[in-house]
């Protein structure tokens, strides 16, 4: 993991490798201003996801600020089939690693349960491929929901092998895009 990190970082930055599911350092518990965490609970698996929110929770200094970042795969009006099915898919492969795939949407009730104030929660559709006005963030859109795929092919391959052969079928080929 530590390749990944950045060789060129200010003297001031620091970049630690820390799961979610174990305990923080009792140094690290109110020391944080802004705590931002972007689509990590569903490598929670067995451990609680509202647990795991909780711990992120303890690390905010009091008058701090917790974002949380994550995907509900659900479609709408500016959804279409390949997309759907592609939102299955994941809740499919969520249910399969025992994730809850609506994590999402509970995340604002954990928070509160947890005593912090002020709670907003906003949610962003996002129009992938042929259905984003803006052909250059729709192709952005589908590298990134390949890039999504391609993480779960390791999974797949053992657990649900017929649904894995579509995805790779219909996502991970070179073309044009998703739901022309």
């Amino acid at each position: 993991m530590k390749s990944f990190f950045p060789s060129d970082l200010p003297p001031a930055i620091t970049l630690t490798i820390q799961s979610i599911t174990k305990p923080w350092p009792r140094s690290w518990l109110h020391s944080y201003d802004l705590v931002h965490q972007r689509l990590a609970l569903p490598a929670v698996r067995s451990f609680s996801a509202q647990d795991a929110v909780t711990n992120l929770i303890e690390l905010v200094n009091p008058g701090g600020w917790i974002q949380l970042v994550e995907a509900v795969f659900k479609g709408g009006l500016d959804t279409g089939p390949a997309m759907l099915n592609c939102y299955r898919l994941f809740n499919e492969m969520f249910r399969i690693m025992g994730v809850n795939p609506h994590n999402a949407e509970l995340m604002r009730g954990w928070c509160e349960e947890a005593g912090l104030e002020d709670v907003e929660e906003r949610v962003v559709n996002i129009r992938v491929g042929a259905k984003n006005p803006k052909p250059e963030l729709g192709a952005i859109g589908i590298q990134n929901v390949r890039q999504a795929i391609s993480g779960f092919v390791g999974f797949a391959k053992c657990k649900c092998r017929p649904r894995l052969d579509f995805l790779i079928q219909f996502y991970l080929k070179p073309g044009p895009g998703i739901d022309k």
